[in-house]
């Protein structure tokens, strides 16, 4: 009698199991192409180490988005079609007639948010690699007053990659109440991406492949029309929202 072949275990690798627990299932829309990482801000503190900018003439490590959180059922999340590409925009038609109605609560709810995107590595989770964290406006701009000096005027280029720095900050409270204190932001030692020459060869490899402004999502007028459906919320800078009524906007 023949003999049963021996069952063989095939494990698969790392970078599979990441890409299966990054899935955002099939229903969900994101500003986002792929499976990227997105950095999940804790409570207390954080440590991150901003990673540089890789598209053409950058002025800034980060890209300036413009999003809108909180719509429809599912609660999507939309970058600003209106804002960002000065296209014909749902929501922005959304918000007009809220504001022709004196809906203040729903114009404002409908108002996209401004967040600054950019690569981190977080120093608690090195193993995640690169990560995208679409920062609260007034994160960054604490981050870059911490970055030139008041007296000397000189810049510290906090994403350089040998000569850079971590950040450090803390949040108190959560959801609605969260907020990121400047007094408790702090730029710590000047130090390499990482000690690692290989390791930080291989972050750079990767963001360089993948610039910010080319990660952006961008979905069609249709699409989010279909998706505003009478719901919106009010989001805060975690995006936790909170319902209210809203209307779709005229065909």
């Amino acid at each position: 009698m023949a003999q049963k072949p021996r069952f063989q275990y095939q494990k698969r690798t790392r970078e599979d199991v990441k890409e299966r627990a990054n899935n955002r299932g099939g229903n969900f829309d994101s500003i986002f192409k792929g499976n990227f990482k997105v950095y999940k801000v804790r409570e207390g503190k954080n440590v991150v180490r901003v990673l540089p900018p890789t598209w053409e003439k950058p002025k800034h490590y980060g890209l300036d988005i413009w999003v809108n959180y909180g719509i429809g059922a599912d609660n999507q999340s939309y970058l600003s079609l209106s804002k960002m590409k000065n296209q014909k925009d749902p929501i922005a038609e959304g918000r007009l007639v809220a504001q022709r109605e004196g809906d203040d609560k729903l114009a404002r709810a409908l108002q996209p948010t401004q967040r600054i995107l950019m690569w981190i590595i977080d120093r608690n989770a090195e193993d995640e690699g690169p990560q995208l964290w679409p920062a609260a406006f007034t994160v960054d701009k604490d981050l870059a007053l911490l970055s030139l000096d008041e007296d000397t005027k000189e810049v510290t280029y906090i994403d350089d990659p040998e000569t850079g720095c971590d950040f450090r900050f803390h949040t108190e409270g959560t959801g609605m109440m969260r907020k990121y204190p400047a007094a408790k932001m702090k730029l710590l030692t000047e130090s390499p991406l990482s000690q690692d020459a290989d390791l930080q060869a291989e972050w750079l490899e990767f963001v360089a492949a993948n610039p910010l402004p080319d990660v952006l999502n961008f979905y069609d007028y249709d699409h989010i029309s279909a998706a505003f459906d009478g719901q919106a919320r009010i989001n805060d800078e975690d995006d936790e929202p909170k319902a209210v009524g809203a209307r779709r906007p005229p065909k």
